[in-house]
């Protein structure tokens, strides 16, 4: 899961003028931590479950992705081969 981050950040190097500047943290697991529902073992692993599945279907969608691409590859390699061998047929 992800979250928006607030950070001041210096605008230029070796200058003193600072903004507020929207940051993304990714990649950051953010449980409960305080109350009563953070302290209820049922509800942590609850949580926990969604956020590792919500993990899980995006990196499936990420190898779906990555297959097909090979896919891709596979069939204009294949393609290639064979103007490959034509071309060495006719000479």
């Amino acid at each position: 899961m992800s979250a928006i981050l607030k950070r001041t950040v210096p605008l230029v190097a070796g200058l003193s003028s600072v903004r507020a500047r929207t940051v993304a943290v990714v990649g950051a697991r953010l449980y409960s931590q305080d109350g009563a529902t953070a302290r209820d073992p049922g509800w942590s692993k609850k949580e926990k479950a969604i956020e590792d599945q919500h993990a899980h279907n995006r990196e499936v969608e990420a190898i779906k992705k990555l297959r097909e691409q090979l896919a891709k590859q596979q069939e204009e390699l294949a393609e290639r081969e064979k103007k490959l061998a034509e071309s060495q047929k006719s000479e």
